[in-house]
């Protein structure tokens, strides 16, 4: 069965896929793998597709601590990388993600917030296609339940009896950085992020982050 998974980075696409690897009939990902962040302009032209979504706080926070420890485990992989030695504060406000028109030309450039806002934000206004909002922090709290959403969305049966838990650890898990982040630990962003850095996060995100069920 084809599934498309809409997703920001860093919102726990790897995971699902697992989950649902055990638990739907022959799954497979559509788009494959290195398509899965498809923004609205490359509409993958299905009825229907899951919107993962997270917290984008956390969503920053993972992927300061994913550039940090690939960094140290491929130090050649970091070379002239602009963030090199930025703070966590420098980088939310760091203008790197190119917004591109039909002729690849550089409309603007978004950093980490604007560009989580403007992804899901997008998507969430999208009529083309019927999606299934699968928050990451309730995969976290009741990964059954929410196999069970998916799988009725699907039009399998709802049923959760059978459902096989995804827990173990996956090839690309980081490890825990002591006072910044704790691998499927919803609320990380409480770590790096300090008053200033999440009004100025909720001054650009805050619609999108309370559509979706979030508070500040």
């Amino acid at each position: 069965m084809n599934v498309t998974i809409l997703s920001h980075y860093r919102s726990g696409i790897y995971w699902l896929k697992a989950i649902l690897k055990e638990n739907i009939p022959k799954f497979h990902l559509y788009p494959e793998d290195n398509f899965a962040h498809l923004e609205v302009s490359r509409n993958p032209g299905v009825d229907k597709a899951i919107l993962l979504v997270r917290d984008g706080r956390d969503c920053m926070v993972s992927s300061y601590a994913c550039n940090i420890q690939r960094a140290e485990n491929d130090p050649k992989w970091s070379e002239g990388k602009k963030w090199q030695g930025m703070s966590f504060k420098e980088t939310v406000k760091w203008r790197y993600r190119e917004i591109l028109n039909k002729k690849k030309e550089v409309m603007n450039t978004l950093n980490p917030v604007e560009y989580w806002a403007r992804y899901n934000g997008d998507w969430l206004k999208d009529t083309t296609i019927k999606k299934l909002i699968v928050r990451y922090e309730d995969l976290c709290t009741d990964q059954i339940t929410e196999v069970g959403r998916i799988r009725k969305f699907y039009g399998l049966p709802e049923t959760t009896i059978g459902v096989i838990p995804t827990s173990k650890s996956c090839s690309f898990e980081y490890r825990p950085i002591e006072g910044v982040y704790t691998p499927r630990q919803p609320g990380n962003w409480k770590n790096l992020f300090d008053d200033e850095d999440n009004n100025y996060f909720w001054e650009i995100a805050g619609k999108v982050m309370e559509k979706l069920g979030y508070e500040k």
